[in-house]
């Protein structure tokens, strides 16, 4: 069959265009739609040719947490090549009737990218799990305005013969400090061999850059 396409909007919450993605769907053996890309199944026998419109709300999130009366996910909207995706930061306090977008420009991460918000200002987007110590990627992102705006942080580690560093624990707060637990794997001080060794990193400014604790 010639698959038919649709194409997905995403709107602000001030009504302007901020991604679209276009779906191919065709018909299987018993004339239900399915969605040639992700194999999913659908009750409709028939194609509609109109757009279909998402509204904040129906976006897959790979994060969510409550704050009070206020309830902030992490949302997709949309993906892009190479196996990654544009995410933003939606809010509701309404119980999580309705959300309203937050952030102002997506951030684009890896498919396997992980969140979390220490508090209705600060939270964190993990892309990949690993840290390049030449800084040519952003894998790290902070924010401090509960998502409006997201920069990527800075590591001042180097190790000789070693690329990256793996996070083997999201951010979290100890003793009113911002700690990030890695790893790296590198040759053992006798040299017999290979071993994972830990670090401990450590924020004194909101996250923004990290440094090895002593």
């Amino acid at each position: 069959d010639t698959p038919n396409s649709v194409k997905y909007t995403y709107y602000d919450n001030k009504g302007n265009v901020i991604n679209e993605k276009t779906v191919d769907f065709a018909k299987d053996k018993n004339g239900k739609i399915v969605d040639k890309d992700e194999h999913e199944s659908y009750d409709d026998t028939e194609f509609k040719e109109e757009d279909y419109y998402v509204l904040p709300e129906d976006l897959e999130s790979i994060y969510e947490k409550k704050f009070g009366k206020e309830i902030i996910r992490v949302s997709i909207t949309g993906y892009v090549l190479a196996q990654r995706m544009g995410v933003s930061v939606l809010k509701s306090t309404d119980g999580g009737k309705t959300f309203d977008y937050v952030t102002d420009e997506d951030i684009i991460v890896s498919r396997e990218a992980k969140a979390k918000f220490l508090n209705k200002k600060q939270g964190f987007v993990i892309s990949t799990g690993n840290i390049w110590l030449d800084g040519h990627s952003n894998d790290v992102y902070v924010t401090n305005d509960g998502g409006k705006t997201f920069t990527p942080a800075k590591f001042n580690y180097t190790h000789e013969g070693i690329q990256f560093i793996t996070v083997e624990k999201l951010p979290y707060l100890k003793n009113n400090t911002l700690h990030l637990k890695c790893s790296m794997y590198a040759s053992k001080s006798d040299g017999t061999g290979y071993e994972d060794i830990p670090l401990d990193f450590i924020s004194t400014d909101d996250g923004l850059t990290w440094n090895l604790s002593e």
